[in-house]
Protein backbone atom coordinates (compact mmCIF):
# COMPACT_ATOMS: atom_id res chain seq x y z
CA UNK A 1 0.00 0.00 0.00
CA UNK A 2 1.42 3.34 -0.78
CA UNK A 3 2.72 5.47 2.44
CA UNK A 4 0.39 8.56 1.07
CA UNK A 5 -2.15 5.95 0.76
CA UNK A 6 -2.11 5.18 4.35
CA UNK A 7 -2.52 8.95 5.86
CA UNK A 8 -5.12 9.75 3.38
CA UNK A 9 -7.43 6.63 4.33
CA UNK A 10 -6.35 4.20 7.10
CA UNK A 11 -7.95 0.95 8.29
CA UNK A 12 -7.59 -0.70 11.97
CA UNK A 13 -5.09 -3.19 11.49
CA UNK A 14 -3.08 -5.25 14.72
CA UNK A 15 0.25 -4.39 14.62
CA UNK A 16 2.58 -7.14 15.12
CA UNK A 17 5.35 -5.62 15.56
CA UNK A 18 7.14 -2.54 17.22
CA UNK A 19 5.95 0.45 14.78
CA UNK A 20 9.36 1.44 13.98
CA UNK A 21 9.97 -1.78 11.67
CA UNK A 22 7.44 -0.86 9.72
CA UNK A 23 7.59 2.31 8.85
CA UNK A 24 8.06 4.14 5.45
CA UNK A 25 7.47 7.67 4.49
CA UNK A 26 5.07 12.32 3.12
CA UNK A 27 7.03 15.27 0.87
CA UNK A 28 5.55 18.31 -1.42
CA UNK A 29 3.32 18.89 -4.53
CA UNK A 30 2.38 21.73 -6.50
CA UNK A 31 -1.29 21.23 -8.56
CA UNK A 32 -2.10 24.05 -11.49
CA UNK A 33 -5.11 24.04 -13.43
CA UNK A 34 -5.05 25.44 -16.39
CA UNK A 35 -7.30 28.33 -16.58
CA UNK A 36 -10.50 28.42 -19.16
CA UNK A 37 -9.33 29.96 -22.65
CA UNK A 38 -12.48 32.22 -24.28
CA UNK A 39 -14.75 30.74 -27.30
CA UNK A 40 -12.66 32.47 -29.72
CA UNK A 41 -9.05 30.78 -28.75
CA UNK A 42 -10.16 27.42 -30.07
CA UNK A 43 -6.58 26.60 -32.09
CA UNK A 44 -4.85 26.23 -28.80
CA UNK A 45 -7.19 23.76 -27.29
CA UNK A 46 -5.57 21.09 -29.78
CA UNK A 47 -1.86 22.14 -28.92
CA UNK A 48 -3.01 21.98 -25.07
CA UNK A 49 -4.72 18.65 -25.14
CA UNK A 50 -1.45 17.72 -26.89
CA UNK A 51 0.80 18.69 -24.46
CA UNK A 52 -1.43 16.92 -21.86
CA UNK A 53 -0.85 13.45 -23.36
CA UNK A 54 2.54 14.02 -24.03
CA UNK A 55 3.44 14.91 -20.40
CA UNK A 56 0.69 12.07 -19.18
CA UNK A 57 2.95 9.45 -21.55
CA UNK A 58 5.72 10.56 -20.18
CA UNK A 59 4.91 10.28 -16.32
CA UNK A 60 3.15 7.02 -16.70
CA UNK A 61 6.69 5.53 -18.49
CA UNK A 62 8.74 6.75 -15.13
CA UNK A 63 5.54 5.99 -12.41
CA UNK A 64 6.42 2.11 -11.72
CA UNK A 65 2.95 2.19 -9.74
CA UNK A 66 -0.48 3.57 -10.82
CA UNK A 67 -3.34 2.37 -8.79
CA UNK A 68 -6.87 3.84 -9.16
CA UNK A 69 -9.42 3.24 -6.84
CA UNK A 70 -13.38 3.63 -6.42
CA UNK A 71 -15.66 2.95 -3.21
CA UNK A 72 -19.16 3.43 -2.78
CA UNK A 73 -20.84 3.43 0.20
CA UNK A 74 -20.47 2.88 3.79
CA UNK A 75 -17.09 5.04 3.56
CA UNK A 76 -16.24 5.58 7.54
CA UNK A 77 -15.15 9.51 7.17
CA UNK A 78 -12.54 11.53 9.26
CA UNK A 79 -14.75 11.87 12.23
CA UNK A 80 -14.73 7.90 12.29
CA UNK A 81 -18.54 7.86 11.56
CA UNK A 82 -19.62 5.60 8.51
CA UNK A 83 -21.58 8.13 5.59
CA UNK A 84 -23.86 5.50 3.67
CA UNK A 85 -23.98 7.85 0.86
CA UNK A 86 -20.47 8.70 0.27
CA UNK A 87 -18.38 7.69 -3.13
CA UNK A 88 -14.49 7.68 -3.06
CA UNK A 89 -12.17 8.18 -5.81
CA UNK A 90 -8.26 8.10 -5.57
CA UNK A 91 -5.67 7.47 -7.90
CA UNK A 92 -1.96 6.87 -6.39
CA UNK A 93 1.78 6.80 -7.81
CA UNK A 94 4.48 5.73 -6.50
CA UNK A 95 8.32 5.69 -8.23
CA UNK A 96 10.89 4.13 -6.88
CA UNK A 97 14.70 5.41 -7.72
CA UNK A 98 18.31 4.73 -6.14
CA UNK A 99 18.41 5.33 -3.08
CA UNK A 100 14.39 6.99 -2.36
CA UNK A 101 10.92 6.09 -3.66
CA UNK A 102 8.63 9.11 -4.37
CA UNK A 103 4.71 8.87 -4.33
CA UNK A 104 1.81 11.33 -5.42
CA UNK A 105 -1.83 10.38 -4.07
CA UNK A 106 -4.89 12.55 -5.12
CA UNK A 107 -8.22 11.49 -3.58
CA UNK A 108 -11.77 13.40 -4.16
CA UNK A 109 -14.86 12.27 -1.72
CA UNK A 110 -17.97 13.11 -2.64
CA UNK A 111 -20.22 12.72 0.36
CA UNK A 112 -23.40 12.88 2.06
CA UNK A 113 -24.97 15.69 4.55
CA UNK A 114 -23.33 15.89 8.02
CA UNK A 115 -25.86 17.73 10.08
CA UNK A 116 -27.43 19.49 7.10
CA UNK A 117 -23.66 20.10 5.41
CA UNK A 118 -22.36 19.00 2.71
CA UNK A 119 -19.11 16.79 3.08
CA UNK A 120 -17.05 17.10 -0.51
CA UNK A 121 -13.70 17.33 -0.15
CA UNK A 122 -10.60 17.25 -2.13
CA UNK A 123 -7.45 15.18 -0.16
CA UNK A 124 -3.89 15.72 -1.98
CA UNK A 125 -0.43 14.05 -0.62
CA UNK A 126 3.49 13.32 -1.62
CA UNK A 127 5.99 11.77 0.33
CA UNK A 128 9.42 10.62 -0.46
CA UNK A 129 11.45 7.43 1.39
CA UNK A 130 14.90 7.84 1.29
CA UNK A 131 17.55 4.90 2.08
CA UNK A 132 21.41 6.16 2.94
CA UNK A 133 22.91 3.24 4.07
CA UNK A 134 21.47 1.52 7.24
CA UNK A 135 19.88 5.39 7.88
CA UNK A 136 16.43 5.60 6.72
CA UNK A 137 14.74 9.22 6.55
CA UNK A 138 11.11 9.70 4.70
CA UNK A 139 9.15 12.82 4.50
CA UNK A 140 5.49 13.62 3.94
CA UNK A 141 3.04 16.02 3.25
CA UNK A 142 -0.88 16.13 2.92
CA UNK A 143 -3.96 18.56 2.10
CA UNK A 144 -7.33 18.41 3.29
CA UNK A 145 -10.27 20.33 1.37
CA UNK A 146 -13.76 20.96 2.14
CA UNK A 147 -15.10 21.65 -0.61
CA UNK A 148 -18.35 22.96 1.18
CA UNK A 149 -18.32 23.71 4.95
CA UNK A 150 -15.83 22.37 7.21
CA UNK A 151 -17.46 19.90 9.21
CA UNK A 152 -16.81 16.94 11.45
CA UNK A 153 -16.27 14.63 8.41
CA UNK A 154 -13.84 16.92 6.36
CA UNK A 155 -11.67 19.99 6.75
CA UNK A 156 -9.66 22.26 5.49
CA UNK A 157 -5.76 21.55 7.02
CA UNK A 158 -2.11 20.85 6.31
CA UNK A 159 0.03 17.93 7.92
CA UNK A 160 3.43 17.32 7.52
CA UNK A 161 5.61 14.37 8.53
CA UNK A 162 9.72 14.15 8.99
CA UNK A 163 10.67 10.02 10.37
CA UNK A 164 14.10 9.21 10.55
CA UNK A 165 15.38 5.44 12.03
CA UNK A 166 18.52 4.48 11.78
CA UNK A 167 21.33 1.35 13.58
CA UNK A 168 23.19 3.38 15.36
CA UNK A 169 25.10 0.42 17.44
CA UNK A 170 25.83 -1.64 14.49
CA UNK A 171 23.08 -4.00 15.11
CA UNK A 172 19.63 -5.26 14.86
CA UNK A 173 18.25 -2.46 17.50
CA UNK A 174 16.31 0.93 16.25
CA UNK A 175 16.25 4.17 16.87
CA UNK A 176 13.92 6.29 15.91
CA UNK A 177 12.78 10.09 15.68
CA UNK A 178 9.40 11.54 14.16
CA UNK A 179 7.80 14.60 13.89
CA UNK A 180 4.37 16.08 12.79
CA UNK A 181 3.22 19.36 12.43
CA UNK A 182 -0.55 20.07 11.53
CA UNK A 183 -1.79 23.23 10.53
CA UNK A 184 -5.39 23.89 11.07
CA UNK A 185 -7.35 20.89 10.83
CA UNK A 186 -6.11 18.01 8.57
CA UNK A 187 -8.88 15.80 8.13
CA UNK A 188 -8.20 12.38 6.12
CA UNK A 189 -10.60 10.72 2.99
CA UNK A 190 -11.67 7.99 5.27
CA UNK A 191 -10.44 6.48 8.14
CA UNK A 192 -11.70 3.37 9.83
CA UNK A 193 -13.91 3.49 12.97
CA UNK A 194 -11.27 2.48 15.47
CA UNK A 195 -8.18 3.64 13.90
CA UNK A 196 -8.10 6.69 15.54
CA UNK A 197 -7.01 9.73 13.72
CA UNK A 198 -3.81 10.77 11.54
CA UNK A 199 -0.98 11.18 13.98
CA UNK A 200 -1.07 7.64 14.55
CA UNK A 201 2.31 7.22 12.20
CA UNK A 202 4.33 9.25 15.03
CA UNK A 203 4.61 6.65 17.25
CA UNK A 204 3.02 3.85 19.49
CA UNK A 205 1.95 6.17 22.17
CA UNK A 206 -0.53 8.10 19.62
CA UNK A 207 -0.97 4.86 17.13
CA UNK A 208 -4.46 3.78 18.00
CA UNK A 209 -4.46 0.13 19.56
CA UNK A 210 -7.34 -0.73 17.56
CA UNK A 211 -9.32 -2.14 20.11
CA UNK A 212 -12.81 -0.80 20.25
CA UNK A 213 -13.32 2.73 21.77
CA UNK A 214 -9.64 2.28 24.10
CA UNK A 215 -7.93 5.62 23.72
CA UNK A 216 -3.61 6.44 23.05
CA UNK A 217 -2.03 7.99 25.73
CA UNK A 218 -1.35 10.65 23.65
CA UNK A 219 -4.26 12.30 20.92
CA UNK A 220 -3.70 11.18 17.65
CA UNK A 221 -5.88 13.66 16.27
CA UNK A 222 -4.54 16.39 13.53
CA UNK A 223 -5.46 20.05 14.84
CA UNK A 224 -2.65 23.11 15.28
CA UNK A 225 -0.30 20.83 16.82
CA UNK A 226 3.07 20.09 16.59
CA UNK A 227 3.61 16.01 17.77
CA UNK A 228 6.91 14.51 18.20
CA UNK A 229 8.11 10.77 19.48
CA UNK A 230 11.48 9.10 19.80
CA UNK A 231 12.16 5.99 20.67
CA UNK A 232 14.45 2.55 20.98
CA UNK A 233 13.55 -0.75 19.67
CA UNK A 234 15.81 -3.46 20.72
CA UNK A 235 15.22 -6.93 19.99
CA UNK A 236 16.46 -10.32 21.76
CA UNK A 237 16.59 -13.91 21.45
CA UNK A 238 16.72 -14.04 17.81
CA UNK A 239 14.53 -11.37 17.45
CA UNK A 240 11.84 -13.44 19.03
CA UNK A 241 11.77 -11.17 21.77
CA UNK A 242 10.87 -7.22 20.88
CA UNK A 243 11.26 -4.22 23.75
CA UNK A 244 10.52 -0.97 22.30
CA UNK A 245 10.75 2.33 24.59
CA UNK A 246 9.42 5.06 23.80
CA UNK A 247 8.83 9.14 25.14
CA UNK A 248 6.38 11.71 22.89
CA UNK A 249 4.75 14.87 23.30
CA UNK A 250 2.40 17.02 21.59
CA UNK A 251 2.63 20.83 21.92
CA UNK A 252 -0.33 22.77 20.56
CA UNK A 253 -0.16 25.99 18.34
CA UNK A 254 -3.16 27.53 19.22
CA UNK A 255 -5.45 28.30 22.21
CA UNK A 256 -8.20 25.49 21.78
CA UNK A 257 -5.41 22.69 21.98
CA UNK A 258 -3.37 21.09 25.01
CA UNK A 259 0.01 20.45 25.70
CA UNK A 260 0.70 16.71 27.13
CA UNK A 261 3.83 14.48 27.23
CA UNK A 262 3.86 10.71 27.68
CA UNK A 263 6.34 7.70 28.67
CA UNK A 264 5.41 4.03 26.86
CA UNK A 265 7.35 0.94 26.96
CA UNK A 266 5.97 -2.24 24.32
CA UNK A 267 7.02 -5.84 25.40
CA UNK A 268 6.57 -8.63 22.52
CA UNK A 269 6.74 -12.15 22.58
CA UNK A 270 6.48 -14.96 20.09
CA UNK A 271 4.74 -18.18 21.44
CA UNK A 272 5.61 -20.40 18.65
CA UNK A 273 5.10 -19.72 15.25
CA UNK A 274 2.12 -17.91 14.77
CA UNK A 275 1.06 -16.70 18.20
CA UNK A 276 2.45 -13.16 19.71
CA UNK A 277 1.86 -11.57 23.33
CA UNK A 278 2.08 -7.68 23.52
CA UNK A 279 2.16 -6.19 26.63
CA UNK A 280 2.08 -1.80 26.67
CA UNK A 281 2.25 0.65 29.48
CA UNK A 282 1.95 4.01 29.62
CA UNK A 283 2.19 7.27 31.73
CA UNK A 284 0.81 11.21 30.26
CA UNK A 285 0.14 14.18 31.73
CA UNK A 286 -1.83 16.76 29.67
CA UNK A 287 -1.87 20.72 30.49
CA UNK A 288 -4.35 20.90 33.34
CA UNK A 289 -5.20 17.46 34.07
CA UNK A 290 -4.00 14.89 36.39
CA UNK A 291 -1.26 12.33 35.84
CA UNK A 292 -3.14 9.66 33.48
CA UNK A 293 -1.67 5.78 33.48
CA UNK A 294 -2.70 2.60 31.60
CA UNK A 295 -1.81 -0.72 30.68
CA UNK A 296 -2.90 -3.71 28.82
CA UNK A 297 -2.23 -6.91 27.19
CA UNK A 298 -2.80 -8.46 24.07
CA UNK A 299 -2.19 -12.39 22.27
CA UNK A 300 -1.70 -11.99 18.83
CA UNK A 301 -2.80 -14.67 16.39
CA UNK A 302 -1.39 -14.66 12.65
CA UNK A 303 -3.01 -16.17 10.09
Amino acid sequence: MPPIFKLLTEHAKVITQAIANDWQADGGTTVQEAGRQPAQATISQPGIMFMLVEIFQVYTQLVQSLTGLFGWGHIDRDDNERDNDARLFGLFSETDFDTSTVALDAIWVTGGENDSVETDGLFLGAGTTQRIGKVNTAFRVAQSIALDESSSAVDTGTLFLAELSGDPMGNDDVLYVNAAWAIDRFASAARDPIAGGPLGPVGILFASPGLGDYGTALSNRAENVVAAATGYQMFFNQERTQIVAEIGTRLATNTDQRDAVAMGLRFQQALGARVVLQLDGFVSRQENQDTGYGARSELLVRF
